[in-house]
């Protein structure tokens, strides 16, 4: 009979797929290219949420 899940494992778990993708995206691109676009990525959508000022902005989005 096997033990509890771990916790760690439950959390990481769904991550696996995308490790492949980046994984083959930076053996084509090179790994600091892809870096710098994910960051990229990262910081235009948290610049999207930052930005709106009511709540309904946020769910809206640009009109």
């Amino acid at each position: 009979m096997r033990g509890p899940t771990s916790p760690v494992r439950v959390r990481f778990t769904p991550d696996q797929p995308h490790l492949h993708v980046y994984g083959k995206l930076g053996d084509l691109y090179g790994r600091k290219r892809v870096f710098l676009v994910s960051i990229l990525v990262f910081l235009a959508g948290s610049a999207d949420c930052g930005l709106p000022q009511t709540m309904t902005q946020l769910i809206a989005g640009p009109r």
